[in-house]
């Protein structure tokens, strides 16, 4: 199984590129991140 991982750091950025690419790639299962301050909440799809 190919595992992805896509990030994003503001609210502004959109992680839907990030997913295309990774599933035209191959991945099966990706972990996205949005990381702001103050915290970073992960989740996986």
């Amino acid at each position: 199984m190919i595992w992805g991982y896509a990030r994003v750091s503001t609210q502004q950025q959109q992680v839907h590129l990030q997913l295309d690419a990774l599933r035209t790639y191959g991945c099966q299962e990706v972990i996205k991140e949005k990381a702001a301050a103050p915290y970073i909440r992960a989740t996986q799809s």
